[in-house]
């Protein structure tokens, strides 16, 4: 899921539902980039990194991977919130991660979806910001979340090939199951995506042979030749 936070507006990609919502008024559903718009603030109860995730081998690993300073991201638990980016326009060039801490599960589990979160950031790094990042891709949210899925499998290889990690089947179906806790999508091309298009995705980014080009590169080759055959 990726947000972004400008002034008293707020824009926010989450399982393929667009809220963008402003101090003075609630958009029309034609405003946002899917068919939903709501006022409700995506994020409550937060504090600092509650499960330390940051303290993680392979989430200090995912940040040097997407050559972001560890400064630069803050990851923040909450009692309420979806998983979700923020880019802080003070200061500049800085990535407020939120995630939820009321679910069941063991902390590892949240290594996926932060993985994900992380490879948002390199999106939107990438592409320049984040209006820039959805006009590159026309606006689709399916295509911003699936390349962070492809990308996110791309890492979880990479992280694997790196600490020499054995039982990679066992492994990645772990991995991978993690990723159901970000929940499906809509497209605003009239597709809907769920469970097995992220995994699909993710899987051609684990699979992928040349997994050590340049996470841009990967991310285009993505978008021009893989997307299409997933959705």
């Amino acid at each position: 899921m990726l947000s972004y936070s400008l002034r008293r507006r707020r824009i926010i990609l989450a399982a393929g539902m667009c809220y963008f919502c402003d101090a003075q008024a609630k958009m029309q559903a034609d405003d946002c980039l899917f068919s939903q718009a709501t006022s409700n603030a995506s994020a409550q109860g937060c504090t600092g990194d509650t499960l330390n995730l940051r303290s993680q081998p392979q989430v200090r690993f995912v940040i040097e991977e997407v050559s972001a300073r560890t400064t630069e991201i803050e990851l923040r638990g909450c009692q309420e919130a979806p998983f979700e980016v923020v880019s802080l326009r003070t200061p500049a060039n800085r990535f407020r991660i939120n995630y939820p801490i009321a679910r069941n599960v063991g902390d590892d589990s949240y290594i996926a979806p932060i993985t994900h979160e992380l490879c948002h950031v390199q999106q939107i790094r990438s592409a320049g910001g984040i209006l820039q990042l959805r006009q590159t891709v026309q606006n689709s949210s399916a295509r911003i979340e699936l390349g962070a899925d492809f990308l996110t499998g791309v890492l979880y290889k990479k992280y694997l090939e790196k600490v020499g990690a054995g039982g990679q089947q066992r492994n990645l179906r772990q991995f991978q199951h993690s990723l159901d806790l970000l929940g499906s999508y809509r497209s605003d091309e009239g597709s809907h995506g769920g469970p097995v298009h992220r995994i699909h995705a993710f899987r051609r980014g684990f699979f992928f042979q040349e997994f050590q080009r340049p996470l841009p590169e990967l991310h285009d080759y993505f978008q021009r030749e893989i997307y299409g055959n997933i959705i």
